[in-house]
């Protein structure tokens, strides 16, 4: 893998279950997420030079801006345990919004706004 440092650190959604699908958007630019479905948030870090590469510590990811725990739930997602840390694993449990970034060996990444319905 090439060196870092990372300059870059980008994270995304997949829909991976009951069907694996692109979310939509709503009109506020949301990505649009059902009860039921499970949510992967994968990030990909980067150098300078734009590869993929090494990095020091693992990403942590921040839900609504705080850390959530492996097997946790806040009434409208359930974070599930990960043994792939580049992966934020999330069931939908519930209606309404939240945020999702994260941030590894100091840089942070782009903001993920979600709602379910």
């Amino acid at each position: 893998m090439p060196a870092g440092p990372i300059t870059s650190f980008t994270i995304e959604p997949r829909i991976v279950e009951p069907d694996v699908r692109t979310p939509a958007r709503d009109g506020q630019g949301r990505f649009i997420l059902f009860r039921e479905e499970r949510v992967d948030v994968d990030g990909t870090q980067r150098n300078a030079a734009g590869q993929i590469c090494a990095w020091v510590s693992p990403p942590v990811y921040l839900v609504n801006g705080q850390p959530m725990a492996f097997n946790t739930g806040n009434g409208v997602i359930f974070r599930r345990g990960s043994s792939q840390p580049f992966l934020l694993k999330m069931n939908m449990d519930g209606r309404g919004a939240f945020s999702v970034r994260a941030t590894i060996d100091g840089v942070q990444s782009n903001t993920l706004e979600f709602v379910v319905q």
